[in-house]
């Protein structure tokens, strides 16, 4: 006979009841709704909480990759023998053998989870069309006593305390992110004008050599003619003053873009390492409890 216990009966944690409690924090921590629909209910065992658990890392997958605001849907089923439950998204949708081997949501946390305690995955994903995850378990019914209970009362604390910390980790994480890219965004404003500085310098100089070449080839004039004349003089000075400009200017440029240079190749590798800019560290987060 199917199990119909609750919490409030005997102290039991019932199968809609926890899966309930579990979509209500994803859809407050994520932001993304998620409803859901139980026929039926049962009393949790070793099994179904395994269940469970797995159901829940669905929950997450189907809110983070599911599409922006999109909907997760959760369809339970507690039968005499066995518990279905389902977890859709509309999503894009993914091949599971396209996920990289170290991802170890869907193959560990779900997967290796059911199989473990003796259930069954299906996957139905359709690129552009969603996934839902199909989860089967075998039920036990159980005795009733109070050490199972307070198992169960304990382990979805748990699951639910992981779950806060992990949303506010990937909160703390997503401002760490708009605060770096915050930071580059500074960083490449002022390198845009620190080679706008050295654009200028090099301009400056180029109109320093010319002022040079003019004044020369007007001294060179003077000398060719046998008139050399006191405003002359004044000529000699502006070449050789232009000239001495034209060269600290140029030595000026071309250090700061060497610098220029160091620097950029310097935040190339930080950028590339999802670090913040030198000397711009990231303010950190004050640390969450452990349990």
């Amino acid at each position: 006979m199917m199990c119909s216990m609750r919490s409030g009966d005997n102290g039991l944690a019932s199968l809609a009841e926890t899966l309930k409690m579990i979509a209500a924090v994803v859809e407050e921590q994520r932001g993304t709704p998620v409803e859901v629909v139980v026929v039926g209910d049962c009393v949790l065992d070793e099994k179904t909480e395994a269940q469970l658990q797995a159901a829940c890392e669905a929950m997450l997958n189907a809110s983070k990759y599911g599409g922006e605001g999109g909907l997760v849907q959760v369809y339970a089923e507690a039968e005499r023998d066995t518990v279905f439950i389902s977890v859709r998204d509309l999503g894009p949708g993914f091949e599971l053998d396209q996920v990289p081997e170290d991802r170890r949501g869907v193959r560990e946390a779900i997967i290796g989870r059911m199989q473990r305690n003796g259930g069954t995955v299906r996957l139905r994903t359709v690129p552009g069309g969603g996934t839902e995850v199909e989860l089967e378990m075998p039920r036990t019914p159980l005795d009733g006593s109070a050490d199972r209970s307070v198992g169960n009362s304990l382990t979805w604390a748990l699951v639910v305390s992981r779950l806060a910390r992990g949303s506010r980790r990937e909160e703390r994480e997503t401002r760490q992110r708009e605060q770096i890219a915050e930071l580059w965004r500074v960083r490449r404003a002022a390198m845009r004008a620190e080679a706008l500085f050295v654009a200028v310098l090099f301009a400056l100089a180029a109109v320093g050599y010319v002022i040079s070449v003019v004044a020369t080839g007007a001294v060179m004039e003077s000398v060719q003619q046998d008139r050399f004349s006191p405003s002359d003089t004044a000529q000699v000075i502006t070449a050789v003053g232009g000239l001495a400009t034209a060269v600290g200017l140029s030595i000026a440029g071309v250090l700061k873009a060497l610098a220029l240079l160091v620097h950029a190749r310097a935040d190339m590798v930080r950028a590339r390492a999802s670090l913040p800019p030198a000397e711009a560290p990231v303010a950190a987060d004050e640390g969450e409890p452990t349990t």
